[in-house]
């Protein structure tokens, strides 16, 4: 008996750890998502939540650290797609985060350089498309995350998650189709993060349909991957 509370306790404190832990990635990627409407709490605010986004993603990186030493080591299909992606968004992430800073107005106004239309012309490509990378890069984690998630809420949980973000994926589709968004990810049209003829609220809920998008191609493309590398019986 005691054995059974004592495994009841454990799981409880795993399944509240594990809910914190998922609900602080939440957070981020909702804070990541805003950093595309600025409008909707501010240039300011903006500003300060990319450099806590910075923070975090150096935070990540340093921690994962091993992965970039063993880049391309491994032939197998899924391990070129994860390694190719890590190095896009890598020199996506550089690009946006250096471009912000020579464009800053609040946290790193102290710093000067020229050609501000430029580096304003390479923030908003490099965030264009590490919005689709990020979404992409986290795919690849989706099916562990899930994993998680069943083990410590359960699978039906985890089940009702990957249909909802199935459901915001084929929203992102429809979005990107009739939403201009093509023309915009070639550099065809103006990217609508100040288009203020816009309800911000409806580009945050876009944008977060878009992300969904290449997660949900990212993961079934993983598993494939996988599932070829690794077939099961």
């Amino acid at each position: 008996m005691q054995n059974t509370v004592t495994a009841f306790q454990s799981g409880g404190a795993r399944a509240l750890k594990f809910t914190l832990h998922a609900f602080g990635l939440l957070i981020l990627i909702l804070l990541a998502l805003n950093l595309y409407v600025p409008q909707l709490l501010g240039l300011t605010v903006h500003e300060y939540v990319g450099a806590l986004f910075l923070i975090a993603v150096l935070l990540h990186v340093s921690y994962n650290v091993f992965i970039f030493k063993a880049l391309f080591h491994n032939p197998a299909p899924y391990f070129r797609l994860r390694d190719t992606l890590t190095v896009c968004l890598l020199a996506l992430y550089a690009l946006m985060f250096l471009s912000g800073i020579f464009i800053s107005h609040h946290v790193f106004d102290f710093i000067h350089v020229g050609g501000r239309g430029l580096w304003r012309d390479v923030h908003v490509s490099a965030s264009i498309y590490a919005l689709l990378l990020t979404g992409a890069h986290l795919g690849l984690h989706l099916y562990a995350l899930l994993t998680l998630l069943g083990e410590n809420l359960g699978k039906k949980v985890a089940r009702v998650v990957l249909l909802l973000l199935h459901l915001l994926a084929v929203n992102g589709l429809y979005v990107f189709v009739t939403g201009g968004y093509l023309d915009r990810f070639l550099m065809q049209a103006s990217f609508g993060f100040f288009d203020y003829d816009k309800s911000a609220y409806l580009i945050f809920c876009d944008l977060s349909s878009v992300f969904c998008l290449p997660l949900l191609l990212s993961y079934h493309l993983s598993r494939y991957l996988l599932y070829i590398s690794c077939p099961r019986n």
